[in-house]
C-alpha cells in the first residue's frame, strides 16, 4: 500500500502521501482533511487509511492499463462486442469509432487518464463540423458505453463521461412532398439511373434497405403482391465497408404483403421485359441493380437521389421521405390510422400516430370547421 502520513498545519490536519509519477521519481501529495487539529486525530487518521487504500487502487489501475492508449482500447472493445451485437449496431459502432481513433491517436492518451474535458472537446469539434445533435449523440453514445465496460473491468475508477452533458435528442419534423411536388419528382426521372427505386419508393413507402433488397421472387403478377420480407445494409467486412442482404427486417412487423398496384405492376413489368427479354426473372436476383447489374449500395442511393434533386432544382428532402409521404397519402385521403401502420410496417400504432400526427392538421381543420358550423347552428337555433 502506499504510504502516508498525517500533518498538522494551521491548525488543520493533512494528508501527505509518498506517490511516484510516470518517471518513477518520488512525489509528494498534500490533501486536506478539513478537520481541526484537536480532538480529531483518529477521524484524520481513518481518512489517511482510506485515502491510501484509493491511491493505491489508483496505482495498480495504472500499471494494468500502462502503454494502453485510449483509440487502442477502443478499436479493441469494438472487437470484443463483434459477437454481442447487431451486424448493423456493429457497423454503426464501427463508423463512430473510426472518427474517435482518428481524432484521439494524435494525443497519444492514455486510457487510465482519459477525462471528461476530453469528451467534451471531442463533442464540440463534432458540432463544429456542423453534425447535428442526434449525430453527435451516436459518438457519445459509443465512448460512453466503451468507458462503462473500462470502469466495470477496473481499467478505470469511474467512467468520465457520466460528468459530460448528453447531447439533446432533436425530433426531426419531416415535411415530404407535396402532390404537385411528387408529380414534378416523376416528369423529371424516365432519364435517370435511380428511376426505379425512387419510383418504387414514392408508390409503396418502403424503407430504403427494403428496396434495394427486392427479389423478383417476391414479386407475384399473378396474384398481384409484392412481399417484403428481405434488406440491404452496409456493414463491415475484414475493416472495409460493404453491404450484406439478409432476411431480417428493422422489425418482426416490418414483414409484410403489399397489394401490387397497376402502376407498379407495369413499371416491374417492363424492366422485366427490359432486362430478361420475355424470359422469366432469376427469382434470386435483385430488381433495384446499378449498370453493372450490381445491387445498389444504401448510400450511393442517398447520394444519388440528392444530386437529382439538386440537379431539377427540386426542393430538398432526404430519401427517406419519400416513405413519409407515402405515409401522409394515405393520411390525407382519410385511410384509417390501423392501416396505414400495416402499409408501413410499424410495430405499433401508436408509433405511426406519433410519427405523423404533424402531418395531420389538414384533417385537424376539417373537423375544426364542422364543429364550428354544427355548435354555431346550435346557438342560432337557441
Amino acid at each position: 500500500m502506499i504510504s502516508g502520513c498525517l500533518a498538522s498545519k494551521n491548525n488543520y490536519w493533512y494528508i501527505l502521501l509518498s506517490l511516484r509519477d510516470e518517471m518513477g521519481k518520488r512525489k509528494q501529495k498534500w490533501l486536506p482533511t478539513g478537520l481541526k487539529g484537536q480532538g480529531n486525530k483518529r477521524l484524520a487518521e481513518d481518512m489517511l487509511y482510506e485515502k491510501r487504500l484509493e491511491y493505491t487502487q489508483m496505482t495498480d489501475m495504472r500499471n494494468r492499463t500502462k502503454g494502453i492508449y485510449f483509440d487502442e482500447y477502443m478499436l479493441k472493445w469494438l472487437n470484443s462486442r463483434k459477437g454481442e451485437i447487431a451486424e448493423t449496431t456493429y457497423t454503426g459502432y464501427k463508423y463512430c469509432i473510426d472518427s474517435i481513433v482518428k481524432h484521439f491517436q494524435v494525443f497519444k492518451l492514455p486510457l487510465f487518464d482519459i477525462k471528461a474535458y476530453h469528451i467534451s472537446d471531442f463533442m464540440e469539434n463534432l458540432f463544429a463540423k456542423e453534425l447535428s445533435s442526434n449525430s453527435v449523440l451516436h459518438y457519445y453514445t459509443v465512448i460512453h458505453k466503451a468507458l462503462e465496460d473500462a470502469a466495470n473491468n477496473d481499467l478505470i475508477k469511474f467512467n468520465p463521461a457520466n460528468k459530460v452533458k448528453r447531447p439533446q435528442i432533436e425530433k426531426f419534423v419531416t415535411t415530404p412532398y407535396t402532390t404537385e411536388e411528387v408529380k414534378l419528382l416523376l416528369q423529371v426521372l424516365p432519364n435517370e439511373k435511380l428511376r426505379l427505386i425512387i419510383t418504387l419508393a414514392i408508390y409503396t413507402g418502403m424503407r430504403r434497405s427494403e428496396l434495394i433488397g427486392l427479389k423478383w421472387k417476391e414479386v407475384d403478377f399473378e396474384s398481384n403482391i409484392l412481399r417484403v420480407c428481405h434488406s440491404v445494409k452496409n456493414t463491415v467486412d475484414e475493416n472495409v465497408f460493404t453491404v450484406k442482404g439478409e432476411n431480417k427486417l428493422k422489425r418482426h412487423a416490418s414483414f409484410r404483403t403489399l397489394p401490387l398496384i397497376p402502376q407498379i405492376k407495369t413499371i416491374l413489368q417492363n424492366e422485366s421485359y427490359r432486362r430478361y427479354e420475355g424470359r422469366s426473372p432469376d427469382p434470386e436476383e435483385y430488381i433495384c441493380i446499378d449498370e453493372k447489374g450490381i445491387v445498389l449500395k444504401p448510400n450511393y442511393v442517398t447520394v444519388g437521389f440528392r444530386k437529382i434533386l439538386e440537379k431539377n432544382n427540386l426542393r430538398p428532402i432526404r430519401f427517406h421521405d419519400l416513405r413519409h409521404g407515402c405515409a401522409n397519402t394515405l393520411i390525407m385521403a382519410r385511410v384509417p390510422l390501423i392501416e396505414v401502420q400495416q402499409w408501413m410496417g410499424h410495430t405499433n400504432i401508436s408509433t405511426t400516430a406519433d410519427m405523423y400526427s404533424h402531418l395531420t392538421f389538414d384533417i385537424k381543420l376539417r373537423a375544426a370547421k364542422v364543429l364550428n358550423e354544427t355548435l354555431f347552428s346550435i346557438k342560432k337555433g337557441v
